[in-house]
């Protein structure tokens, strides 16, 4: 788990490790902390026409997760579950990645 990486979590900068951190890690952490940062994911969601070509809702990907599930009306774990999947959701395909062509 080692990812040298920091979260914030309630307002507390936490950082990740799967054993008792060392000294020396420890120093270096106080001397050079790492900043958080937050990983978006653009989320692409197309309806499909009458000729199974694929249109951008809406007319570009959603820039976050969270948008999306407004937009569409979606709980997160429907949107987990759908995503990538090529399994249509209210009419919808979900992906992490723009698509140029339906997926069989």
């Amino acid at each position: 788990m080692n990812t040298k990486k920091a979260t914030t979590q309630k307002n507390t900068l936490v950082y990740f490790f799967s054993a008792e951190i060392s000294t020396h890690v420890l120093n270096e952490l106080l001397i050079n902390p790492v900043k958080a940062n937050m990983d978006r994911s653009e989320i692409w969601v197309y309806k499909v026409d009458n000729k199974g070509g694929l249109g951008l809702i809406p007319n570009q990907p959603f820039k976050t997760k969270r948008e999306a599930l407004r937009v569409l009306g979606l709980h997160s774990s429907v949107l987990n579950k759908h995503i990538d999947s090529s399994i249509e959701c209210k009419g919808y395909l979900i992906f992490s990645s723009p698509q140029t062509q339906m997926s069989q």
